[in-house]
C-alpha cells in the first residue's frame, strides 16, 4: 500500500489519488497487521520487546537521566500550547495576542467595555437560590426585554442521582417525611416520574449602550421571574467572561426537579411564527410574527412591555371565512373596517355596507365612483321582488321575517304564505298585491277558507308596511336590485326604518337576498349592527337556528364582515365566523364569548401562552385602551395584539355628484328581458320567464283543460324539473291569458285551466307568427 501521513479533509476528489501512484512507489503487503490510519504495517513484536528492555534498563540504572527527561518535555509541552499555530487553508493562522482589542472599565455594578463595536454597558444578574416555587418563566423574560438590547442567558444543569434528597435539606420537610417511608426503588421511582434532580444554575446577562437601559432589563428579569434569589454579578466575573468570551463556570445554585424546569423554561410550540421549526419553544419568539397578510391594520405589539413590532392584519381568505369585529364603540368599530375598505378598493375589490349609522356615507369617499343610499329616504326594498332567489324558499323566509311585525308565530299561517306566493310570482308586483283569494277557491271548500289568527297578524303586518310606517320604506318598485349594487365599487346603505321591528326586517330582507348571490370573492359585505341576528332578546330567542343559518349563507357566499358591539347579542351564531377582531368589553357574557373566539379564556401568563390560571385577560379586556384590538385569523391558535393605524381622513364629497351616479343607477332596468323587433307582451308578464310562459300557452291550446299538476308533469317530463310552474301559471292568470276553473271526479276537487283568446294572440306574437 502506498505509504502517507496526511489526511484528506473535504469533497470526494474527481480522480482517486491511487491511480495517480507511480509503480516504483506501491508495493503489496499480505498480512492482517496493517494500521488503517496510515495504511503501514506494524512494527514485528521483536523491536517492541527490546524498546520496551531499553527503556527498563536507563530507568533502573540511571534514573536522574529519566526524571530529566520527563521535566524537559514538560517544558516543551507548556511552551507549545503558548505559542502554537493552528494551520487552516491557505496561509491564514491563528495566532494568541497579549492584549485584547477592547478596553474594560469597572462601574458600580457593571463594566464598560470600548471596542470597534462602540461603547458597550454590560451587567446582569445570577440566581443564587430559589424558593420551593419556581415563580415566572424564562420564555416571558425573553419577550419582555426590547430587542435592541442585547442578552445572554445561560442555564447550567447537572443531574445528581436520587439519593441527594434523602441526605440533604434539598427537599421540603413533607416530601422528605414522605420519601422517609419509602424504600430506595420506590424513592428512585419517585424521582425518575418527576424528571430527576438537577443542580441549576442561571445567569442572565444583559448589554446595552445606554446605561440606563441595564435599569429597565434587570426590571424586566425581576418582573418576569419573581424569585428573590436574584443577586447582581460580581463585575470581575463580567471582565473574565469578556476576555476568555466562555460561558460562566457551574455553580451550583439551587435544585430543581425535571418537572419544574420544564415548565419554567418551555412554553408551547404553537405559538410560533410559521417559518420557525416546531422543535423551538414558542416563548424563545419575540415578538410572534403574523404570517403573510393582503390588509394591513396596523403593528404587533409586545404585551409585557407594548413595545411595537411587526405589521399586522388580516389576508383575503379570512375575509371569505367570515370575519367578525366586536366590542368597543361604533367609532371604534368602524375604524377598524374603514382601514380594510381601503385597501379592497385600492386591490379593486367591490365593497357593499350596510350600515344603521347615518355616519356610514363618509365612506363613499374612499372611491371616485362610490355610491350611497338611505332606505327610506332614496331607497325602496320591495318585499314581495324575490330577485334570484327560488320563489319557494323566499316565500319561507319572507313569512319567517314578518314574525318580527306580527308579534306572532307564523310557521301554520297557510294562507298568508298562499298569498305572499301568488304576489312574489307577479312581475313587478308590489305589496298591493298581497291579498287572499278567496273568491276563486272552489265553493265546497268554505271550510277552509277562515284565515288563521297567524294569517290575520300576518297580513296586519302586511298594511303596516304598505299603508303605515314603513310603506316609504318598502312599498313600491325597488330601487336597484341587489345583482345592480354588488356590480358597484364602493355602495353604502343606510338601514334605519324608524323603529326597532321594522329595521330588523329590513335587515332580515337584505341578508335572505344577499345570501342567496353566487359566489364572489371579489364582492366583500359588511354588515354593521344587524339587527336581525339580534336573538338574546327573549322576544326574538327562538330565531337562533335562522340567524345561524342566515350568517352561514352569506360566509358560503363570498367575504363577509359582521360588526356588532355585543358579540353575546347574537349567541352561537358567532361560531359560524373563523375570524375575530375584538375591542374593549364591558360585559361578562360578552367576555366569555370572546374569550372563546380568541382562543384566550383568561390567562395568568403572556398573552400568548395557552395556561388558564387567573382572570387576567378578562381584566384585559375590559381596560384595553382605543386603537388596540385583539386579533385572531383563520385556524391559528395565536391571539395577536395590534394597535391600529392612524383614522383616515374623509374627503368632502359633492351631494350632487353622488345624486347623479345614483339617478344613472335607478334609471337603469331592473328587469331582464329578450328584446325582438320590440317588448312582446308575453315579455311584460313573464319577464324572464317567458320561454316557460310559452311552453305552458302551448301546451294548455293542445291539451286544454289541464290541472296544474298535469301542466307540471309535462313540463317536468320535457326536462324542465327545476322550473316553477305555479309562478308562471300565476302570472298568466293575473294577465287574463288563461283561465282558471274547477271540476270535480269522485268527490275530489282540482283546479284547472285554459287558455284565452288573449292568450293565444299573446303566444303567437311571442313566436313570431303575428306582430304587434
Amino acid at each position: 500500500m502506498a505509504k502517507g501521513k496526511g489526511h484528506i479533509l473535504g469533497s470526494k476528489p474527481p480522480i482517486d489519488p491511487m491511480e495517480q501512484l507511480q509503480a516504483t512507489r506501491t508495493k503489496v503487503e499480505y498480512g492482517t497487521a496493517l494500521k488503517w490510519n496510515n495504511r503501514e504495517t506494524r512494527r514485528d513484536w521483536q523491536w517492541v520487546m527490546a524498546s520496551t528492555l531499553f527503556i527498563y534498563g536507563i530507568v533502573t540504572w540511571v534514573p536522574l537521566l529519566m526524571f530529566t527527561g520527563c521535566i524537559v518535555f514538560a517544558i516543551m509541552l507548556f511552551t507549545l500550547s503558548r505559542s502554537s499555530a493552528i494551520v487552516t487553508t491557505g496561509d491564514s493562522y491563528w495566532r494568541t495576542v497579549k492584549e485584547c482589542d477592547h478596553h474594560i472599565t469597572h462601574k458600580k455594578n457593571m463594566i464598560e467595555v470600548r471596542g470597534t463595536g462602540g461603547l458597550r454597558h454590560i451587567g446582569g444578574l445570577e440566581m443564587r437560590n430559589a424558593s420551593s416555587r419556581l415563580a415566572g418563566t424564562l420564555g416571558r423574560l425573553l419577550r419582555a426585554v426590547e430587542t435592541q438590547h442585547g442578552l445572554f442567558v445561560v442555564i447550567a444543569l447537572k443531574h445528581e442521582p436520587h439519593k441527594i434528597l434523602l441526605e440533604t435539606d434539598v427537599a421540603a420537610s413533607h416530601i422528605e417525611d414522605y420519601l422517609n417511608s419509602q424504600s430506595s426503588s420506590q424513592v428512585e421511582e419517585y424521582v425518575a416520574r418527576r424528571g430527576g434532580i438537577w443542580q441549576t444554575n442561571v445567569s442572565i446577562i444583559g448589554h446595552v449602550r445606554d446605561p440606563e437601559s441595564l435599569r429597565s432589563i434587570e426590571a424586566s428579569i425581576r418582573g418576569a421571574i419573581p424569585i428573590s434569589g436574584l443577586k447582581k454579578a460580581n463585575t470581575k466575573s463580567l471582565e473574565s467572561r469578556v476576555k476568555t468570551l466562555e460561558a460562566p463556570p457551574f455553580y451550583p445554585a439551587f435544585y430543581a426537579s425535571g418537572e419544574e424546569l420544564s415548565d419554567w423554561l418551555l412554553q408551547l410550540s404553537t405559538e410560533l411564527a410559521s417559518e420557525i421549526g416546531g422543535n423551538i419553544p414558542g416563548e424563545f419568539v419575540a415578538p410572534i410574527r403574523a404570517g403573510t397578510i393582503d390588509y394591513r391594520l396596523g403593528v404587533g405589539i409586545n404585551p409585557e412591555t407594548l413595545k411595537t413590532g411587526p405589521v399586522n392584519g388580516v389576508c383575503h381568505s379570512d375575509l371569505e371565512e367570515g370575519l367578525l369585529v366586536c366590542g368597543g364603540k361604533w367609532a371604534e368599530r368602524f375604524h377598524v373596517y374603514s382601514l380594510i375598505i381601503k385597501q379592497l378598493v385600492e386591490q379593486d375589490k367591490r365593497v357593499l355596507l350596510l350600515s344603521s349609522r347615518p355616519e356610514a356615507q363618509e365612506l363613499v369617499s374612499l372611491h371616485e365612483q362610490g355610491i350611497g343610499f338611505s332606505l327610506g329616504h332614496d331607497f325602496v326594498m320591495n318585499p314581495v321582488d324575490s330577485e334570484d332567489v327560488p320563489r319557494a324558499a323566499y316565500v319561507a323566509q319572507l313569512k319567517a321575517a314578518l314574525e318580527v311585525l306580527a308579534v306572532d308565530e307564523l310557521s301554520a299561517a297557510s294562507h298568508l304564505e298562499a298569498a305572499l306566493g301568488r304576489a312574489v310570482a307577479l312581475v313587478g308586483a308590489t305589496l298591493a298585491d298581497v291579498a287572499l283569494p278567496m273568491e276563486n277557491d272552489p265553493p265546497d271548500s268554505s271550510t277552509d277558507l277562515q284565515p288563521t289568527r297567524g294569517t290575520l297578524h300576518g297580513l296586519d303586518a302586511i298594511r303596516t308596511l304598505h299603508h303605515g310606517t314603513g310603506a316609504r320604506a318598502f312599498y313600491g318598485t325597488q330601487t336597484a336590485q341587489m345583482s345592480q349594487l354588488a356590480d358597484l365599487p364602493l355602495t353604502i346603505i343606510t338601514v334605519s326604518a324608524g323603529s326597532v321591528p321594522l329595521d330588523m326586517f329590513a335587515w332580515e330582507l337584505f341578508c335572505i337576498k344577499l345570501s342567496a348571490m353566487l359566489q364572489d370573492p371579489d364582492l366583500v359585505i359588511i354588515l354593521d349592527e344587524p339587527a336581525s341576528l339580534i336573538v338574546n332578546n327573549p322576544r326574538y330567542n327562538k330565531r337562533l337556528p335562522h340567524s345561524q343559518r342566515i350568517v352561514s349563507e352569506l360566509c358560503r357566499r363570498g367575504p363577509t364582515i359582521v360588526s356588532i358591539s355585543h358579540p353575546s347579542f347574537i349567541g352561537r351564531a358567532a361560531d359560524s365566523f373563523a375570524s375575530c377582531i375584538s375591542l374593549a368589553l364591558r360585559n361578562s357574557f360578552d367576555i366569555s364569548m370572546v374569550s372563546d373566539l380568541l382562543g384566550l379564556s383568561v390567562l395568568s401568563g403572556s398573552m400568548h401562552s395557552k395556561a388558564r390560571l387567573s382572570s387576567r385577560e378578562s381584566s384585559y379586556l375590559r381596560t384595553m385602551s382605543r386603537g388596540l384590538i385583539l386579533l385572531v385569523r383563520g385556524l391559528s391558535e395565536t391571539c395577536y395584539p395590534v394597535t391600529l393605524d392612524p383614522q383616515l381622513e374623509f374627503e368632502d364629497v359633492s351631494m350632487e355628484e353622488v345624486q347623479s351616479r345614483r339617478d344613472s343607477l335607478i334609471g337603469q332596468p331592473t328587469v331582464t328581458i329578450r328584446k325582438g323587433e320590440g317588448d312582446t307582451l308575453l315579455d311584460l308578464v313573464a319577464g324572464r320567464k317567458k320561454d316557460l310562459a310559452v311552453r305552458v300557452l302551448r301546451l294548455l291550446e293542445r291539451y286544454e283543460p289541464l290541472t296544474e299538476e298535469s301542466v307540471r308533469r309535462f313540463i317536468s317530463a320535457s326536462g324542465g324539473a327545476e322550473e316553477d310552474v305555479e309562478a308562471v301559471l300565476i302570472q298568466l292568470e293575473d294577465a287574463s291569458m288563461i283561465l282558471k276553473g274547477h271540476e270535480s271526479h269522485s268527490g275530489v276537487n282540482y283546479t284547472n285551466f285554459r287558455v284565452t283568446l288573449k292568450g293565444s294572440m299573446a303566444l303567437k306574437q311571442a313566436t313570431g307568427e303575428v306582430t304587434a
